[in-house]
């Protein structure tokens, strides 16, 4: 079968089954097989498929709709500069979450003992340590091996993972104060779940998402964990959605005086920036 042939199918296939962006999905997912650029579908488009080849794209294009992400059926996703490899234990690196680390990088200070709450694949931890090669950087979760295997195949030495509850977690002496606490925490509330879309609802881990009721769980947390745990001048740079206002206040009445909401490129809420003055 040729190139414009299994494009033609796959399209077809991932419209009937209602996949908001089939053209760019097929694309994609065949690009990736065959390890060329998506446009190259169209200019070889009389080039014969190997059987073997055409048999991995149909798998993952009905994958795909069943509303499967693709990030899982290729078990990978490009964030900041690597490529990570994913499950679905772990959330799916968005490029919303760039912006923390773009918040960091607007910084422009020497972090020498960071703390990520909830790294999941790894993602957020790896790009810090690609800026600061020699700081002590923790990453926290309760599930780590995807983290641990990213970690271990980019060839980073200065993460040092902790399978912990962060809600549980003490950090031991040696690790001292922080000056830099970052996280992408779950912070959907129960109404928000409801909104959740169908891919993410249906195969990425609720526990990722989930906040407590309202949301902002984890923020209180964080912001109880900063007023010890965070050095003076230190920053917490957290992700925020809709109730970013909330997560402001939960950080005011805690004593932070210095929080500054950075937006991303949909001139959306993104980026909480929160320094100690205390």
């Amino acid at each position: 079968m040729n190139l414009g042939c299994i494009y033609k199918r796959s399209l077809e296939y991932l419209k009937d089954k209602k996949i908001p962006t089939p053209d760019k999905d097929a694309q994609y997912i065949i690009a990736h097989f065959l390890k060329i650029s998506p446009h190259e579908i169209f200019i070889n488009r009389d080039r014969e498929v190997s059987p073997f080849k055409s048999f991995l794209i149909k798998r993952a294009i009905v994958s795909r709709g069943k509303f499967k992400p693709i990030a899982y059926i290729l078990k990978r996703k490009y964030f900041y500069r690597d490529v990570f490899f994913v499950n679905n234990k772990v959330l799916i690196p968005r490029s919303d979450t760039e912006h923390l680390i773009y918040a960091v990088e607007e910084i422009n200070t020497p972090f020498k003992n960071i703390l990520e709450i909830g790294t999941g694949s790894g993602a957020i931890a790896v790009s810090l340590s690609r800026l600061y090669p020699v700081a002590n950087i923790i990453a926290l979760d309760i599930y780590t091996a995807i983290a641990r295997k990213n970690i271990k195949r980019l060839g980073i030495k200065n993460i040092f993972l902790e399978k912990k509850n962060f809600f549980k977690w003490m950090p031991n002496n040696k690790n001292g104060l922080f000056d830099l606490i970052i996280s992408n925490p779950p912070y959907l509330s129960e109404k928000d779940l409801k909104n959740l879309g169908k891919d993410a609802a249906l195969y990425e881990p609720k526990k990722a998402f989930y906040g407590g009721k309202d949301g902002l769980d984890f923020y209180r947390a964080i912001a109880e964990f900063a007023k010890a745990g965070l050095l003076k001048l230190g920053y917490v740079i957290l992700e925020v959605d809709y109730k970013w206002k909330k997560v402001m206040h939960i950080f005011e009445k805690e004593g932070f005086g210095k929080i500054v909401v950075k937006k991303d490129y949909n001139d959306l809420e993104r980026v909480l920036v929160v320094q100690k003055d205390f």
